[in-house]
């Protein structure tokens, strides 16, 4: 059963498609899920750049009644799509950052999403997701810093209560790697790892299996094959899976991979609907 629950469309100011074009491809491709995660970014330092989002091609602040529109046309899917075995669900990935928790609250408890995704994106108002922007965090950096830094985000990211997934764990290897070995951290990073699969584990938070880095050139998935490892040590096995997807033709690239990878590493695939996880 394939699906897709990491999905931008043209909300995303990064991102091309309507919600309508995904669908078709959906059905095409013969998903029988899928999830629109259009970003959620509120943070006031970085209002210039991220905090917008794309309604009908107008540009609109992240603080507004964007979502309306947002989940009426994913309604609009939904019916449309319904008699073709496509069950469209809607979703957002939060940036998240700890002095945004109240505000990340307030929109994602006032509308009826489907699945809450919480990234961790940016450190110290710096995007190290960002191929312009990744460079200023990296560099001067060690990598015991860069880990420890991002897994106290993380950590307080599971801790908030605030989402279903944490999205695209350590999406510092994307960029980092050009500039610090992040292999000769392995016992600390085990430690962050253990601890923060264990909140997950207690609070009910799945892990997403996000493919991207394969259609850039990666042999590994995010996270790499050493965190699925200790997910399977561990007893862990709530996951979702996604493409990280920003155009229609990259729509479920190597979903199908990643549930062999799922599988290898003993790994329940999970949807949600109306917040509340099931199993695919």
């Amino acid at each position: 059963m394939l699906v897709d629950y990491h999905v931008h469309p043209d909300y995303s100011i990064d991102a091309a498609g309507k919600i309508l074009d995904y669908c078709k491809k959906a059905v095409e491709l013969g998903l029988k899920e899928i999830c629109f995660t259009t970003h959620l970014d509120l943070d006031p330092a970085r209002k210039e750049i991220d905090d917008k989002v794309r309604v009908d091609e107008k540009i609109m602040e992240m603080r507004s009644e964007w979502p309306e529109y947002y989940l009426e046309e994913i309604q609009d899917a939904r019916s449309m799509f319904a008699g073709k075995g496509l069950k469209v669900k809607a979703g957002v990935e939060v940036d998240y950052q700890p002095h945004l928790e109240k505000d990340i609250g307030i929109i994602i408890n006032e509308y009826d999403f489907d699945f809450v995704m919480g990234s961790v994106h940016c450190l110290e108002h710096i995007a190290i997701s960002s191929s312009g922007e990744n460079a200023k965090y990296f560099v001067g950096r060690s990598a015991e810093q860069v880990l420890e830094a991002y897994y106290h985000v993380v950590d307080l990211a599971v801790e908030s209560g605030l989402f279903d997934c944490i999205g695209h764990l350590d999406i510092y290897k994307r960029y980092g790697n050009k500039y610090m070995d992040f292999e000769s951290q392995k016992h600390r990073l085990n430690e962050y790892l253990v601890s923060i699969l264990n909140k997950m584990k207690n609070h009910r938070i799945a892990l997403e299996l996000n493919t991207s880095p394969f259609r850039n050139g990666g042999k590994e998935p995010h996270p790499g094959y050493d965190v699925l490892k200790t997910c399977q040590r561990m007893g862990f096995d709530f996951i979702t899976i996604g493409s990280d997807c920003h155009c229609v033709k990259n729509l479920a690239k190597d979903v199908e991979k990643a549930f062999k990878i799922a599988a290898k590493y003993k790994l329940s695939v999970y949807g949600f609907e109306k917040r509340i996880p099931y199993v695919l």
